[in-house]
């Protein structure tokens, strides 16, 4: 089967978890498929290389900056970058003459904010099978994932509204919707989205290890967070509620990179019990999952369905998450880890309370969260979605 991959980003330019699930996915799809993967690039125009059975074309937009370097902008550049970025014919051209060129027997779109809204309709007049993947707000609103709180997705103002409505016209209705969270799923469709196409909620691919990790445990329980340091992730809401919390018989370390990282290395500067990291390398994370207990995700935003907690769970931590968006949908409670409210500093303290009391159990807790990201191994999605994909085709 040929397929065509389309996301805004592509290793070596990273952003998060998506990058991370589409670089899973390839490699996967490469062992028995062809693969174009049409992304982007700060540098040159457009250049595509190939390797064995895939094929990378990177077109540089060309807007008023680069999508990574978004959070350096103020509103005013940010409002003409996305007006350009919906609307990008130069991006839409060259991806409908490499999809022409390649003839892909369906087509799998990511995000495609930083290339062109406008590929949409490329892929509708190519009339090719197309799947599109929902991994965050986007659609919705172009600023969802810089903002304090998902809230501000319910308190929509004029432009907006305006947003969503061009991109809905743009991307209408493809074949087959396929979100990791209903909770993500249903956002979408509350604002009028995929009203004609079929969906189907298949939660984010993991790379299993061989074997559940037997963990070394200390005296105390080691918290960890580990993600990108900013307001919305609710890293200083987390360490304030730690600091409060004064329990002699747990840590908490702090990994990752952002905006906030010197504000919250302040904050943490009085507690001995807390350990701002900064930011790791890919490397050193199996470490840090090896040498910590549970993993903490206290975003104070909707999230979709963070591959964090998928990654904990194949290095056998339970993990500790508050109820905002998808997350808690991966969570069985009392089983593979914990729930608390977003935002609510007593019921975090009272989860915290929780696992300390729950110290003995957890290896088991542990073993438990292995065993139920098994059904999420790559093996397992790929299976499902090339079955999906196959339907498309009749």
């Amino acid at each position: 089967m040929k397929i065509c991959i389309i996301n805004n980003l592509y290793k070596p330019y990273n952003r998060g978890g998506t990058e991370r699930i589409i670089e899973l996915l390839i490699k996967a799809l490469i062992d028995q498929h062809q693969v174009l993967l049409i992304t982007s690039q700060p540098d040159d125009y457009k250049n595509c290389q190939v390797s064995g059975r895939l094929t990378i074309c990177r077109y540089n937009p060309f807007n008023l900056y680069y999508i990574l370097d978004d959070y350096k902008k103020n509103k005013l550049v940010k409002f003409f970058w996305h007006l350009f970025d919906l609307f990008n014919f130069k991006v839409a051209k060259y991806a409908l003459a490499d999809l022409r060129k390649y003839q892909p027997d369906v087509v799998m779109t990511h995000n495609l904010k930083g290339l062109s809204y406008l590929i949409f309709s490329r892929i509708r007049k190519l009339k090719i099978p197309h799947i599109h993947f929902l991994h965050d707000y986007q659609l919705i609103d172009p600023q969802a994932s810089l903002r304090r709180s998902g809230r501000n997705l319910s308190r929509r103002g004029p432009l907006l509204w305006l947003y969503g409505s061009i991109t809905k016209a743009l991307i209408k209705d493809p074949d087959l919707v396929i979100s990791p969270s209903e909770f993500v799923l249903a956002k979408h469709q509350r604002y009028g989205f995929f009203r004609r196409s079929k969906f189907k909620i298949m939660p984010n691919p993991a790379l299993m290890p061989l074997a559940i990790e037997q963990k070394r445990r200390s005296e105390k329980i080691r918290f960890l967070y580990l993600g990108q340091v900013e307001e919305h992730k609710g890293v200083a809401f987390l360490i304030k509620t730690f600091k409060e919390w004064l329990s002699s018989n747990a840590t908490l370390n702090i990994a990752g990179a952002g905006s906030q990282l010197a504000a919250i290395k302040q904050q943490a500067a009085s507690d001995a019990r807390i350990k701002v990291l900064g930011a790791v390398e890919r490397q050193e994370i199996d470490r840090l999952f090896s040498e910590n207990d549970v993993l903490v995700v206290p975003s104070v935003w909707w999230e979709n369905s963070p591959t964090v907690i998928y990654e904990a769970y194949c290095h056998s931590l339970p993990v500790l998450v508050s109820d905002s968006g998808g997350s808690k949908e991966l969570i069985i409670a009392g089983q593979t880890g914990w729930v608390f409210r977003s935002n609510d500093m007593s019921d975090l303290t009272a989860r915290l309370n929780e696992v300390v009391q729950a110290k003995d159990s957890l290896n088991r807790l542990g073993e438990n969260a292995y065993k139920h990201v098994e059904q999420y191994s790559v093996k397992h999605y790929l299976t499902k979605l090339l079955t999906l994909c196959q339907s498309l085709k009749k």
